[in-house]
């Protein structure tokens, strides 16, 4: 019987030692609610965050008016570049014919000058 009842009071205390109060279950129960509060409140702030930047159905819908867009503005930057390029070569041989104008006009001045003193001295 001795032993039974030692039995008995070794659980007990182990019962009361691994046991909560109402007063730790109280606060256990405050700081789950705080923490569950505070997750509440990060999911809403992340869920909000998501909403407003992520894309609409209207958003989604723009996309091939935009990839049309994008291919036009690229054939007529190829476009622009070609001209660019015919202009550059253009210049380019502008520039040139410029230059041998230039030879010649100073051999006919070369000319002249030497016509005119011919002419002045003769």
């Amino acid at each position: 019987m001795e032993k039974l009842l030692k039995q008995i009071l070794d659980r007990l205390s182990h019962i009361e030692n691994t046991m909560a109060t109402k007063e730790e279950v109280t606060e256990i129960r405050h700081t789950m609610a705080n923490e569950f509060a505070d997750i509440r409140k990060t999911m809403a702030d992340e869920l909000a965050d998501v909403r407003n930047t992520m894309a609409t159905k209207k958003d989604v819908e723009e996309i091939p008016y935009i990839k049309k867009t994008i291919i036009e503005t690229k054939q007529e930057l190829n476009t622009v570049n070609q001209i660019a390029e015919e202009t550059r070569e253009e210049v380019k041989r502008i520039v040139k014919v410029q230059a041998e104008q230039q030879k010649v006009i100073e051999v006919l001045s070369v000319r002249t000058t030497e016509h005119e003193a011919k002419l002045k001295f003769a």
